[in-house]
């Protein structure tokens, strides 16, 4: 059958031997620059040979898609990320992803009335990660995929709706271009852009530069290891981040009710509902529907 010929075929031109050789080539080109690294867009058969392109003469970084994949489930995530833990190894440099130019958005995979508080506390996930997370332009501010009308339609498999402008401002074509118009549609600008939300506390762009400089200034967070806590509630994901002298605690409730959890003396570093207060956390909290806590742990 069709389905059987290309089976056949892919397992004739993927993931052959040969690959590694061509890609220590580009390997020896790249070292003999200073200060460059090279990230491979990798789909194994399986995702267990994912470390044979990260051999030391082979590629720094390789593209690790498993979230795309994921449901709305603490469960998910967690065997997905203990996967790639188990797989490439401590001494190995993960990478993650939500989104990318050929899967829906994740605010909008994940999407139902509490969409933006799901986003937000995937943001958290991400960029509490082992390794290096990849954000795809616009997540950042929470744009969602746009509906393409048929006839502004330009890829034929149907991904134009993650790949529209970035939306800058409310002005036209979302400060995107001075062009009468773009190649897609623009989204809501009025809404949702880089403008409104640069001078709110609150919006999902101050909570991305909130996480971003919380990764930058900890060892914990920028190269510590991982670990999942095994005295969670199923709809949680909790694990910690320890490094020298450090220890982050991260708490994730992926439930639309709340949920109780054990914590050490900690204080809190950041939260994704605005409502809670800093400070110290002793014995438990509860964690609120669909909110990322960080805490560290003192």
């Amino acid at each position: 059958t069709q389905l059987e010929r290309l089976a056949y075929e892919q397992r004739h031109n993927s993931d052959q031997p040969e690959v590694h050789d061509i890609i220590r080539g580009f390997r020896r080109v790249l070292d003999s620059y200073p200060a460059r690294m090279m990230v491979g867009e990798v789909w194994p058969r399986d995702q267990r040979s994912l470390a044979d392109y990260l051999r030391l003469d082979e590629l720094q970084q390789a593209f690790n898609f498993r979230f795309l994949f994921s449901p709305w489930q603490a469960s998910a995530f967690r065997s997905r990320i203990e996967e790639v833990e188990s797989t490439l190894g401590a001494d190995a440099w993960p990478t993650y992803t939500l989104s990318n130019h050929d899967f829906p958005r994740h605010i909008t995979r994940y999407g139902a009335s509490n969409a933006n508080a799901r986003a937000r506390m995937a943001t958290v996930l991400l960029l509490t990660m082992r390794g290096t997370p990849f954000i795809y332009y616009g997540e950042e501010i929470g744009m969602p995929d746009v509906e393409i009308p048929a006839d502004r339609k330009c890829d034929p498999v149907g991904r134009d709706g993650c790949r529209t402008p970035m939306q800058w401002s409310a002005g036209r074509n979302g400060g995107f271009t001075s062009a009468s118009e773009a190649w897609l549609p623009i989204g809501d600008c009025n809404a949702i852009n880089v403008d409104r939300q640069l001078g709110d506390a609150s919006s999902m762009l101050s909570l991305y530069r909130r996480m971003i400089h919380l990764r930058k200034t900890s060892r914990a967070l920028s190269e510590g290891s991982y670990r999942t806590e095994a005295n969670a509630p199923d709809d949680c994901l909790i694990f910690h981040r320890e490094a020298a002298n450090q220890r982050v605690m991260v708490a994730l409730n992926f439930s639309d009710a709340p949920r109780h959890i054990e914590v050490p003396r900690a204080s809190i570093l950041l939260s994704t509902d605005g409502n809670r207060p800093e400070g110290i956390a002793s014995g438990h909290i509860e964690l609120h529907s669909n909110e990322g806590v960080v805490l560290e742990v003192v």
